[in-house]
């Protein structure tokens, strides 16, 4: 990611994340401390507490509405079993 902020050293970069998206750019931004490349950031819906926000999930339409979308994004592997394959569907 810094080799694609060094050749315009005049630009100030802002990263924008939702959700998970905003929870991952906080903890790199987190961890890296001076040496993130972005000047600024704006996180959207960040579930900063993961395991709070899963839990607030539970037994509500939204959780059966997020499998269901994630089950069409699931890539099998080779190898998966029948009895994997029941887990997901």
């Amino acid at each position: 990611m810094t080799s694609k902020f060094k050749n315009r050293p005049n630009v100030h970069y802002v990263g924008i994340g939702t959700s998970m998206g905003a929870n991952l750019m906080m903890r790199v931004a987190g961890e890296q401390g001076d040496n993130f490349p972005l000047d600024a950031m704006v996180s959207f819906n960040n579930p900063f507490d993961i395991w709070l926000s899963i839990n607030l999930m539970r037994n509500t339409p939204y959780e059966k509405f997020l499998a269901r979308e994630m089950r069409k994004n699931i890539m099998f592997r080779p190898k998966t079993s029948e009895e994997e394959r029941k887990i997901f569907e």
